[in-house]
């Protein structure tokens, strides 16, 4: 009896399992809506793994295989947009690195990834790598397939949203370099300030040499220093005006910081979302206006232009111009005195008059 018993075990653990019923092969990803970086400063803007799994309920002998497809549709605002971004779908794990896999009774889970990589595009490749710098107004819409043969036959498919991380990126530029400058010169500076990034953002421009100089007798001006609202891919510009005193005693090197930062700080940190700066390494020359020679050698830029004997170029050119009439009055005098000169010695004989006379 306690044999009959043990048959009978055995036998209900292998024969219900071989004439159950088995099921169509489940898809499922790992998540609804993935993020993906697209701020270009970042250097793993565009890439992405999304997970799923593939499982199928299968018989003892029986068996599926199983192919991935993916593609993911871009949209801007709930339109189709024309593009495609591309993505590469590969089983996990033993056998892993392709998009087909064989299902089994002992073996009927197959986890998979969907990776996006914008260096692992080929050239041939139906779609592009996920854009940099698109706005939260566009997403992709992924859809991955999964078709299967064998113990059954048929497809099966899952969706997802991917969206762009929103980032705060803003581009400060000038087309000035390390500068010189001398008493009475003037420096004018164009500053760009651009949104790369794909938000909407507050930002801030300040010179806090500006001051400094201001109480060394510069006159120093700055157009807008609040940009709000600055729309993605915006670019607004303002100038700056640096006029040196009449006089500087001593040569210096000042440094000439314009700083930039948003208004929107970080929660966790205080301190703003996004800054960035430029740095100017600006030289002031001993030098003054009414003696523009500053002390490294190179002349400045006074007003006063004449030669180092303190004569100026329009004296020079009145003295040349007296001198000139003189010498001018001096031939035309010794001319009539050799014409004289020449009547007086003439021979009495002679008849013959002048043709004119005076």
């Amino acid at each position: 009896m306690r044999w009959s018993w043990a048959a009978v075990a055995m036998l209900l653990f292998l024969f219900p399992v071989m004439s159950a019923e088995g099921g169509d092969p489940v898809l499922e990803l790992d998540g609804d809506i993935f993020e993906i970086s697209v701020d270009p400063s970042d250097p793993e803007h565009g890439v992405l793994e999304i997970g799923g799994s593939i499982t199928a309920d299968l018989d003892m002998l029986e068996q599926v295989t199983v192919t991935l497809s993916s593609n993911i549709t871009e949209y801007r605002n709930g339109s189709k947009t024309g593009r495609y971004w591309y993505s590469s779908p590969q089983f996990d794990g033993v056998g892993g690195g392709t998009p087909v896999k064989v299902l089994t009774r002992t073996d009927p889970n197959g986890h998979f990834i969907i990776k996006l990589d914008p260096l692992e595009v080929p050239v041939d490749a139906d779609g592009i790598p996920v854009p940099t710098g698109i706005p939260s107004s566009v997403y992709g819409k992924l859809v991955v397939t999964v078709g299967y043969t064998g113990a059954y036959t048929g497809e099966t498919a899952d969706s997802a949203e991917i969206i762009p991380v929103e980032y705060t990126l803003i581009n400060l530029s000038t087309g000035t370099s390390d500068v010189e400058i001398s008493a009475g010169e003037r420096l004018n500076y164009t500053l760009s300030i651009k949104n790369a990034g794909n938000i909407e953002t507050n930002a801030y421009v300040d010179v806090p040499l500006l001051e400094e100089l201001d109480l060394d007798g510069w006159e120093t001006s700055i157009g807008e220093t609040q940009f709000t609202e600055l729309v993605p891919g915006e670019e607004r510009r303002t100038t700056m005006l640096l006029v040196a005193p009449d006089e500087i005693e001593r040569t210096s090197r000042e440094m000439l910081e314009i700083d930039l930062r948003t208004f929107e700080e970080d929660p966790s940190s205080g301190e703003p979302v996004f800054s960035t700066g430029i740095r100017i390494d600006m030289t002031i020359l001993r030098s003054s206006v009414t003696d523009p020679t500053p002390d490294n050698g190179k002349p400045g830029n006074g007003n006063n232009t004449g030669d180092e004997d303190g004569i100026s170029s329009g004296s020079l050119v009145v003295g040349m111009l007296v001198i000139g009439g003189v010498l001018v009055f001096a031939v035309i005098l010794l001319v009539l005195l050799v014409k004289n000169k020449d009547e007086g010695e003439k021979p009495p004989g002679d008849t013959h008059g002048p043709m004119f006379r005076i």
